[in-house]
């Protein structure tokens, strides 16, 4: 596990950094937090989201920019993210 990884799993529980990351993640649109990004992409609330579509605004967590270019790099991420969910339940 990476230093800084160890430090937050230490100083915040899972449900402090799902919260602190849908703040503060930049997903594109030139706006940081999730709210935001679900807002514009998806014209829905953040409560209202999909399984499918919180996975897509994690994997535009990773390269939003590079996703805008390549939406089809994004359905692949976005399936293997929900593949790993499901593998981890």
């Amino acid at each position: 596990m990476f230093p800084l990884t160890k430090a937050l799993n230490t100083a915040f529980d899972e449900e402090e950094l799902t919260l602190l990351w849908s703040k503060r993640a930049y997903l594109g649109y030139h706006e940081r937090g999730a709210s935001f990004a679900a807002r514009e992409r998806f014209s829905k609330s953040i409560d209202a989201l999909s399984r499918d579509e919180w996975a897509e605004l994690v994997a535009l967590d990773w390269a939003p920019a590079a996703y805008k270019e390549s939406p089809e790099r994004l359905e692949k991420h976005k399936r293997w993210l929900l593949e790993r969910a499901q593998a981890a339940n």
